[in-house]
């Protein structure tokens, strides 16, 4: 059974408007390995109720990408 670390991190670019960057790192713990990384991007709202819509659908479309394609 593998463990993973999920490492979150937002940041938010002032501008006239507001950019939120988060992304998401899975790693390993055995390997200590990245195994994945998500990244999302979208517009701030000073409105708590969109301002977490807009991370949900963020982090979302991020997951869409996840699992990870074999090469």
């Amino acid at each position: 059974m593998r463990t993973w670390i999920i490492v979150v991190a937002l940041l938010v670019t002032p501008a006239p408007t507001f950019t939120q960057n988060v992304s998401v790192d899975l790693c390993d713990t055995r390997t200590k390995q990245l195994v994945w990384r998500g990244t999302g991007t979208d517009t701030s709202s000073d409105k708590p109720d969109t301002h977490t819509a807009k991370m949900n659908k963020a982090v979302a479309q991020m997951f869409e990408q996840y699992p990870p394609t074999q090469k």
